[in-house]
């Protein structure tokens, strides 16, 4: 074995090109990769072992190491138990692992009685996990139990999912409320929520993403502004995700000012939004996803909404409405695309109204494609799009896509609805050869296809992929993807000859 492998540091480095999975937990294969690496050698052994207790989904696994755990036959504690107190010896060992764990996901499906963690909390020291830094729950309210064991000033990261309002007494709030200060960076509070709960990310100093997403109320229910409106005045932040209340009004006139904010999710009412937006100063605000709830206003003022986002370094938008209580309404072209023009920098849009539909153009496709030549990914998805038998009043021809070809050299995704059922443009002698690879043109109607598939070939010879609508590709259109995967291998064999 060379001797290079004979440093921990390099195997560290090593193992990290080994892991396949995106998210922070390892998958299946990761982990028996990685548990095969521990039974090779001793050399392999240390780091091998932190990758694979790193990240738990559980905390069975580690409580498994203890021979008293097991799982009560009393009906009356129903779960896992610990049956005895265990040695000074197992502990030490229990030690060696709970040290290497970073973070842990912790949910009802673990099926830990309350009476083990009360048997962990007077016969461990706390905190049981010493080097924690993430902590995800996702359940009823955590217990005082809970929540003093493994509370840790180690934590960086901390998420609740919470499927029931918490106590003011509870382990949830008491577990927030304990933290110190200084050592959250990431903050994340899903479901029911109080307004203790609401009130608590500002104690966090160093907080630099916070996510905030609460179940809608009944509105009868009080609904406490002010932690909303406190939530977007913390200046840390450099990424925001939060859900406003239904009836929630933000009165300040007051500019807000969020010179580190790069990422913002927002959902709520039309108004409530462009109230937010009209005072928002974020200069380097790089991904704006929003959500316009429609509930109580389905038309709504989207020009003044759209025209309110003034942020000169925005890359990637994505506009969202919900589909509740809607009718099919039309949007022009000007209610909502020409205000997003002035967004010179813009890579990725998405504009996503599944209810609704845009009324474009040609020209309208023209002005969107030099107003944003640094385009990467386009899509607009409307109700049109979606339905079989489209209005083809409502959308641009199939030669309007040359003018993306011509001015969005980057493009590399599509996603629009065109007209494809009229007179085919002409193919010209002189290929774009545009790189896009990807494609989707939903449910738009097609008349001449071998037409359609030369002219395309001519403009976008490099699609790769043709997206489908729930998995299905219309005929037209798959008789269009067989002809460029013909054409391109005829090509090819004429390069061969």
């Amino acid at each position: 074995m060379h001797r290079a492998l004979e440093l921990p540091d390099i195997l560290y480095i090593i193992y990290d090109h080994l892991i396949t999975s995106d998210d922070e937990f390892l998958e299946k294969e990761d982990q028996w990769q990685f548990l095969q690496l521990a039974l090779t050698c001793r050399t392999f052994l240390p780091a091998a072992l932190d990758n694979l207790w790193s990240n738990m989904y559980s905390i069975t696994p580690l409580l498994q190491l203890l021979p008293t755990f097991i799982v009560s036959t009393n009906p009356d504690r129903e779960g896992y138990i610990l049956h005895g107190k265990p040695s000074q010896e197992i502990w030490d060992i229990f030690d060696t692992y709970a040290v290497r764990i970073r973070c842990i996901s912790l949910t009802p499906r673990d099926r830990v009685h309350a009476s083990l963690y009360e048997a962990l909390l007077l016969w461990h020291p706390t905190p049981l996990l010493p080097r924690l830094r993430g902590l995800y729950w996702r359940g009823l309210d955590l217990s005082v139990t809970e929540a003093m064991l493994f509370m840790s000033p180690s934590i960086k990261r901390l998420r609740f999912m919470l499927f029931q309002y918490p106590e003011q007494d509870g382990g949830t709030l008491m577990f927030l409320n304990r933290m110190p200060e200084t050592s959250l960076e990431e903050l994340a509070l899903w479901g029911k929520l109080t307004p203790a709960c609401l009130a608590v990310p500002q104690r966090f100093t160093n907080l630099r993403t916070l996510y905030v997403w609460e179940s809608y109320r009944k509105p009868e229910e009080l609904v406490i502004d002010d932690h909303y409106t406190t939530a977007l005045k913390m200046k840390q932040l450099t990424s925001l995700s939060l859900r406003v209340p239904l009836g929630y009004t933000f009165t300040s006139s007051d500019l807000l000012v969020l010179d580190d904010l790069e990422y913002l999710c927002i959902q709520g009412a039309i108004d409530a939004l462009t109230q937010v937006f009209t005072v928002l100063s974020a200069g380097q605000l790089w991904e704006l996803n929003f959500k316009i709830d429609t509930h109580h206003s389905p038309e709504g003022d989207y020009p003044a909404l759209l025209s309110s986002l003034r942020f000169p370094n925005l890359h990637v938008l994505e506009i969202m409405t919900t589909n509740e209580d809607r009718n099919e309404l039309t949007h022009d072209y000007a209610d909502i695309i020409k205000p997003l023009l002035r967004l010179k920098q813009l890579e990725d849009l998405h504009v996503n109204f599944p209810s609704d539909n845009i009324r474009l153009n040609d020209s309208n496709i023209e002005s969107m494609a030099k107003a944003w030549p640094h385009l990467k990914q386009l899509g607009v998805v409307t109700y049109g799009s979606l339905m079989g038998h489209p209005d083809t009043s409502m959308m641009p021809t199939l030669g309007a896509l040359r003018h993306l070809a011509r001015h969005c050299p980057d493009l590399q995704l599509l996603q629009i609805q065109v007209n494809a059922s009229g007179e085919c443009p002409e193919v010209r002698p002189s290929r774009l050869n545009h790189g896009l690879h990807t494609i989707n043109l939903y449910s738009s109607p097609i008349h001449d296809v071998r037409k359609v598939a030369l002219w395309i070939d001519s403009v976008f010879p490099n699609i790769e992929e043709w997206r489908r609508v729930d998995g299905i590709l219309e005929d037209g259109w798959q008789a269009v993807s067989d002809l460029l995967n013909s054409f391109r291998m005829e090509g090819l064999r004429k390069t061969i000859v």
